[in-house]
């Protein structure tokens, strides 16, 4: 059964509806790993079935959730980011043949083209953060965002658990023959360089899936970068 949310269902209903889990629940979670969380979750029989194409209010909720947690954290500031999504090229997000779901280009893409940056991806800077943002997440779509995670180094050796909150985030693996990533050339006309913005690598026609390589980004190793935030 693939899960749709009502147009009625507005994005302050969404936040009411999961923002309070209990003491309980967040007691239990606390020392949980990455595996343990996505067991607790019970993501297997989740992707079992098909899942849905993540509508925009899901994005700006998790964004207003994210913020939330860190007002609450940081009781001095008022963080409110951004609400336009990453994409600076047309694009759709659909269904692909054996991948699942996946994302595709709405227009011809010249190589050197800037397509999506990291303007509405948010970076954890400790497991515990992360645990409290999948408590507050919509439920439905708690085993997603488990999914969509993961830990990126930077160049100064610190890391970060990051989740790009809009359609980035279906871009699928395609190691060495990925379209869109680093090009050093275009990549240093825009702030953040090569880790904040994925250039188109050769000219991308109308309708072709838009491919990343997710070893450029995401941290390496045994545990992938989980266990240095008790993941």
């Amino acid at each position: 059964m693939i899960l749709l949310f009502h147009s009625q269902w507005t994005i302050e209903t969404l936040i009411r509806q999961h923002s309070s889990k209990s003491v309980k629940e967040m007691d239990e979670i606390q020392n949980m790993t990455y595996s343990e969380l996505y067991n607790y979750f019970d993501c297997d029989q989740i992707f079992s079935e098909k899942r849905p194409l993540p509508r925009e209010e899901i994005w700006i909720h998790a964004q207003q959730t994210f913020e939330n947690i860190l007002n609450d954290f940081s009781k001095n500031t008022n963080v409110k980011a951004t609400r336009r999504d990453g994409f600076h090229v047309a694009h759709e997000a659909k269904y692909t043949i054996s991948k699942g779901r996946g994302i595709f280009a709405a227009q011809d893409i010249p190589k050197g083209t800037l397509v999506w940056s990291t303007r509405r991806t948010i970076f954890f800077a400790s497991g515990s953060l992360y645990r409290k943002f999948l408590i507050d997440i919509n439920r439905n779509f708690v085993c997603d965002f488990i999914e969509w995670s993961w830990v990126q180094t930077f160049q100064d050796g610190t890391s970060r658990i990051a989740i790009a909150l809009d359609d980035g985030s279906l871009c699928n693996d395609a190691g060495d023959t990925a379209n869109i990533g680093c090009n050093e050339e275009f990549s240093k006309l825009y702030k953040g360089g090569c880790v904040h913005n994925y250039i188109a690598l050769h000219d991308i026609k109308f309708g072709d899936e838009l491919l990343c390589d997710y070893s450029s980004f995401v941290t390496s190793g045994p545990d992938a970068g989980w266990k240095q935030f008790s993941l």
